[in-house]
């Protein structure tokens, strides 16, 4: 997810919203997840946050509607 922000080389850097980095913030918050659970349940909420931030990310949805 977080690499889909990195412009590829020799394209010219495109501006980030603040809506567009909200698919980026869930990485962080995917790791407080894992990090305050225990057990496979809180392993399966961490992917299914990241999932959602890479598919909202690629899919070039906004979050702010």
């Amino acid at each position: 997810i977080l690499t889909t922000y990195v412009p590829l080389r020799g394209s010219t850097p495109r501006a980030v919203t603040s809506c567009a980095v909200m698919s980026g913030l869930l990485v962080p918050g995917a790791a407080l997840v894992l990090n305050d659970g225990t057990g496979m349940l809180s392993g399966a909420i961490a992917l299914g946050i990241l999932a959602l931030g890479l598919v909202q990310r690629l899919s070039g949805t906004s979050v702010c509607g």
